[in-house]
């Protein structure tokens, strides 16, 4: 039951942070991506029997949020030395 409130959970800040995007900076889209990435393995792991967060896809999963969020920093660092809001 808890797995179903966190994919709507990362579902929700995706949307949010998809709206924030198009107003503030298009940088956030890549943070909606990950959400939407999360909230989706979360429903999978809900609605099938293997365990999506055990084993390799376990490791998968830790993968692609650690290259995407130092995508981010590495993209949020280079936009705040331009000084650019886009």
């Amino acid at each position: 039951m808890l797995g179903y409130v966190y994919t709507c959970l990362w579902a929700f800040i995706a949307i949010y942070l998809f709206f924030a995007a198009i107003k503030v900076n298009k940088i956030l889209f890549l943070g909606a991506g990950l959400f939407t990435f999360m909230a989706v393995w979360w429903f999978v792991n809900q609605i099938t029997e293997v365990n999506l967060f055990d084993g390799t896809y376990g490791i998968i999963f830790r993968v692609v949020v650690a290259v995407v969020l130092a995508l981010f920093i590495i993209f949020y660092v280079i936009n705040k030395k331009k000084g650019s809001d886009n």
